[in-house]
């Protein structure tokens, strides 16, 4: 069963209006939270982009609000499409893949990608993983149209040079994907496995060169578990987040563990077993990588994150395998419809906790704007952190959320640590935040409203 490029597109056009619907309506869900409120403020503080740890991917996504800040418009609407830019991305990619390139097995592996899986981290928008998958998606689409030719073209590297250096730079995990896929492409494309392998020596080299000369702490961290993962293997599903794992399979995962058991039965049928054992191998593999690094759980939005890989050792079997091989029956188009509206509404229906984080903000706030205006510095201990999550970046969200609803900016920060914020307590000028003391003179007023020039900050 193939799905013609026509349908592909309606399919795609469709689910990414109905995405970015999403990101339009959860747009103070998804931006006053944590770390993306973090770069919205260096974004409109600095007239920059914020771009961290060399992930240059993230241009694309603060290009948006950076041009609209320059353009002069509201806060509102900078940040919503602040949230927009992260739903704009993959569906101009899809465009490119579909109709540029022609390649219709990719485009449908990048719109399965933004839904199989994602649940909470549609709400958790900073990572720039998903921002790497697709860009990776495009090389991909690129590769599979040179080794669909009797030749390989003459522009092949002059595009894809620049695309494997951004997915090299943009997540350290990204290897563990572009290594699967051209695994399996070489599979899929037997005659063209040397040209393919050629690639995956390219792109070693390039990864070899970025942990090098460009190596980061914060890169550094998030590929420790390789090193816990035979440790902790003995053990593994006794472990915590091995136990939330499954637990996550049913409740948010399921239509991840149906396409995964369909995919896995229907090669050990055809005798497939290079293809079964490359599927099961990074999945049972990454996932032991993940749970053991992660070992005693983390907030789901934030392992959902690297759990997001999962999907892709299932999609690219699933479209280039096993739907192709299904006959053409009324039921059998209705799959890939399935599978995506499924995962619009377990997104839809995922926004509670980010709703209720977002109301507690604006409760505290409306509350001690009456009880005690001003500049506040509020004990860990006396907020809800099953509802907040996080309280690290809690400075940008009150920033955000009071200019975006009041119309002034709240300077609230929420301590960790106990007199952490003693040295600030006399500044009645400034912005402090955990990593800067920001004077009022030197923010946006336009963006930075800020009436609370009487006293300096007080304990709540």
């Amino acid at each position: 069963m193939l799905l013609t490029n026509k349908n592909i597109l309606r399919l795609g056009f469709s689910t990414y209006l109905i995405l970015g619907f999403f990101a339009g309506y959860y747009y103070k869900e998804r931006t006053a939270f944590t770390d993306i409120s973090f770069h919205l403020f260096e974004l409109l503080r600095t007239g920059e982009m914020a771009i961290q740890n060399f992930r240059f991917g993230a241009f694309f996504t603060q290009a948006f609000p950076l041009l609209a800040a320059k353009a002069g418009l509201s806060l509102t609407q900078v940040a919503v499409l602040y949230s927009l830019s992260f739903i704009v991305l993959p569906f101009l990619l899809f465009l490119i893949i579909l109709r540029g390139l022609k390649q219709e097995k990719m485009a449908l592996v990048l719109l399965l990608f933004s839904t199989l899986m994602v649940t909470h981290t549609f709400y958790w928008t900073q990572s720039e993983l998903p921002q790497g998958v697709a860009f990776a998606t495009l090389y991909f689409a690129l590769l599979t149209k040179a080794v669909q030719q009797e030749y390989i073209p003459n522009y092949y590297v002059g595009w894809t040079f620049p695309l494997v250096f951004l997915v090299v730079f943009v997540h350290p995990l990204m290897l563990f994907a572009v290594v699967f896929t051209l695994l399996f492409l070489a599979l899929h494309y037997p005659a063209k496995r040397g040209f393919i392998l050629y690639n995956l020596m390219g792109f070693a080299l390039v990864y070899f060169i970025k942990t090098k000369v460009f190596k980061t702490e914060y890169d550094s961290q998030a590929m420790d578990g390789l090193k816990n993962a035979f440790k902790l293997l003995p053990r593994f599903w006794s472990l915590e987040s091995s136990q939330r794992f499954l637990g996550y399979l049913w409740t948010d995962y399921f239509m991840l563990l149906a396409t995964f058991a369909t995919v896995s039965i229907w090669y050990f049928w055809q005798k497939k077993w290079l293809q079964l054992a490359l599927m099961w191998l990074f999945s049972a593999g990454f996932l032991c990588i993940v749970n053991a690094t992660y070992s005693k759980g983390a907030h789901q939005y934030y392992i959902e994150n690297q759990y997001l890989l999962l999907s892709l050792f299932v999609i690219f079997p699933f479209v280039f395998d096993f739907l192709p091989a299904i006959p053409s029956k009324p039921w059998s188009k209705a799959i890939v419809p399935l599978i995506l509206v499924v995962g619009l509404v377990r997104i839809c229906t995922s926004n509670d906790l980010y709703t209720a984080r977002l109301q507690w903000l604006r409760s505290f706030m409306e509350k001690r704007a009456e009880e005690q205006p001003g500049k506040l510095v509020l004990d860990a201990s006396k907020v809800p952190p099953d509802t907040l999550m996080l309280t690290w970046g809690s400075h940008y969200e009150f920033w955000l959320l009071s200019t975006l609803e009041q119309g002034v900016t709240r300077s609230i920060t929420i301590e960790e640590k106990k007199d952490e914020y003693n040295w600030t307590m006399n500044n009645n000028h400034a912005f402090v935040t955990r990593w800067g003391v920001f004077d009022y003179k030197a923010l946006n007023p336009r963006y930075f409203v800020f009436p609370d020039t009487v006293s300096g900050y007080k304990r709540y």
